[in-house]
């Protein structure tokens, strides 16, 4: 339970940068699971990143140096494609028609 009252909108803050409500960066990717020899399947997935920006400089009379955050705030899988390998298996053991 939140120890905010209801109806409260409370901000997000980045647990790296502490930046408040930080833009967001999606990456999309896909990767093959397994080795290039016996693939298992096929994963896509979204990793969502902060983008909030942070100073970088060791000292304050070092030129700035900004970068984004780029904190991993998410992961969310997309998709998941089996290799042929893993459907024979599957059948084998019983657990595909």
């Amino acid at each position: 339970m939140s120890n905010h009252p209801v109806g409260q909108v409370v901000p997000f803050y980045c647990p790296t940068c502490h930046t408040e409500k930080p833009k967001y960066i999606f990456t999309f990717a896909s990767e093959v699971l397994g080795s290039e020899l016996a693939p298992i399947g096929m994963i896509q997935y979204v990793t969502i990143s902060c983008g909030g920006l942070i100073d970088r400089r060791k000292r304050a009379e070092d030129p700035p140096n900004i970068v984004e955050c780029g904190a991993i705030l998410g992961i969310s899988v997309m998709g998941f494609q089996p290799g042929e390998e893993l459907i024979a298996q599957a059948k084998r053991l019983g657990f595909t028609s």
